[in-house]
């Protein structure tokens, strides 16, 4: 899941950030706190989560960035 500046606000109103992190424009942060979210202070946030992804799909980007 990826969302960009304001986008994180329709994910916390949809409910699926709850108990993730996530990173969005600074003035959305109580928003996406509100929301149930970590608001985290970057321009890029990954987080790893095995069960945002179908496991076939992890795997194939696993193979693609490890050595």
């Amino acid at each position: 899941m990826a969302a960009l500046c304001h986008g994180p606000l329709v994910l916390a109103a949809a409910g699926v950030l709850k108990g993730r992190e996530t990173s969005a424009y600074p003035a959305c942060a109580l928003d996406v706190e509100i929301g149930g979210s970590t608001w985290v202070d970057s321009e890029v946030h990954v987080a790893q989560d095995r069960r945002a992804r179908p496991p076939s799909l992890g795997r194939r980007m696993s193979s693609s960035i490890e050595p």
